[in-house]
């Protein structure tokens, strides 16, 4: 009898595992949905965070509002269907009717706004049977849940000559992004920032931004965790200006000598070019203390010749007050880029604390002290 169960048990599984196999096999996977050679399409490289200012005077006024940047966080307007033959085409066009849709906020996500279900799991895929996934599929994309988001904002007719990026701190699990109806770019990277240069997209005045958000796609397989799986734009959408000579990314290492008591400081910066012709840029750093006295600076000049210039700074400053999770010391760093012509194009700044970490004799020191870590897991779920 026990025999009997057993094979019964195991016929039952074979049946589900072959149905499976067919929604998976009889078909050939997503052109894009499910390629792991395509996480993005016209996505611009990740960079350090910071916000674009338009001189020192307003970097350090302590006002994290900047006239180079508009938040689009709030109602935007928002349809949902489930199955990818049920995709609204069209949606982003300015003739496309949206009055009868909902309305959603962002950032949010779908499933606690009521459209689709949220999913608690921890090393399965909620799209497949635990024991049967076959990457890359996501299995039937007729049970895949899409979001359609959409919503307008002006653009300043001071902005006109600028460099033009829109900003979503998470789009959850793949975002196509439209601008005035144009295709801007696509994302699967579910949990991190995506940008897109959308100068050629948009105009002075009055302009219209629409997102299709699929919830499942082949990047899906990265999230095997212990966690909710949710969907949908959960983080700040913002955009925002730079000038045609541009900051695009900096690394600042703040780290402490062998007495721990000097500042060992390492500073790279990379500035773009999307003027077509060579430019000559200066760039000043400036570290302050918490009275704002400076305590380290220097400036450099470089020539642009093709798209990217590279500039690097290194200063030891001695007698830092350092970093630690006890006594949280802080800096301001300041970075001003100036034209040919000595005018201040941009500026922005960022908070550096200077402390070493390492491991010595099997032991986590910070600064030369032992350390004992205590870890909490969070996903931002309350």
């Amino acid at each position: 009898m026990m025999k009997i169960r057993i094979l019964n048990i195991l016929f039952l599984l074979s049946s589900l595992i072959s149905s499976t196999d067919i929604l998976a096999q009889d078909r050939p996977p997503h052109p894009e949905l499910e390629n792991p050679a395509i996480q993005g399409v016209n996505k611009e490289y990740p960079h350090a965070s910071f916000i674009s200012y338009a001189n020192r005077e307003a970097v350090l006024s302590n006002d994290k509002k900047s006239s180079n940047l508009i938040m689009l966080n709030g109602t935007w307007k928002f349809n949902f269907v489930t199955g990818i033959s049920n995709r609204i085409n069209g949606f982003a066009s300015s003739e496309y009717d949206f009055s009868k849709w909902n309305d959603i906020e962002v950032p949010s996500n779908m499933e606690i706004k009521g459209y689709g279900i949220p999913i608690y799991t921890n090393v399965g895929y909620e799209f497949y049977p635990q024991w049967n996934f076959k990457p890359p599929y996501i299995n039937d994309l007729e049970k895949e849940n899409i979001g359609y988001y959409r919503r307008e904002f002006d653009l300043p007719q001071s902005w006109n000559g600028q460099q033009v990026f829109i900003h979503f701190g998470a789009i959850k699990s793949v975002g196509y992004v439209w601008v005035n109806g144009e295709k801007a770019g696509m994302s699967k990277d579910s949990k991190t920032p995506q940008e897109f240069d959308i100068t050629k997209y948009i105009k002075p005045g009055k302009n219209t931004i629409a997102v299709e958000v699929f919830r499942w796609s082949d990047a899906s397989y990265l999230e095997c965790q212990d966690f909710w799986r949710l969907s949908g734009i959960p983080r700040s959408v913002y955009v925002y200006g730079q000038p045609k000579v541009r900051l695009s990314d900096f690394y600042a290492q703040a780290t402490l000598d062998k007495s721990y008591i000097n500042g060992v400081f390492n500073l790279d910066v990379e500035l773009k070019n999307h003027t077509q012709k060579s430019t000559v840029s200066s760039l000043t750093y400036e570290i302050l203390d918490e009275l704002g006295k400076t305590i380290s600076s220097a400036a450099q000049t470089v020539q642009i010749s093709n798209t990217i210039g590279k500039l690097n700074f290194n200063a030891t400053i001695p007698s830092v007050k350092t970093w630690s999770a006890e006594t949280p010391n802080l800096y301001t760093l300041v970075l001003t880029l100036k034209d040919d012509s000595g005018v201040i194009t941009e500026a922005t700044s960022i908070k550096i604390g200077f402390r070493t970490s390492e491991i010595k004799d099997g032991l986590f020191l910070v600064n030369g002290k032992r350390v004992l870590v205590k870890g909490v897991n969070i996903h931002e779920f309350d």
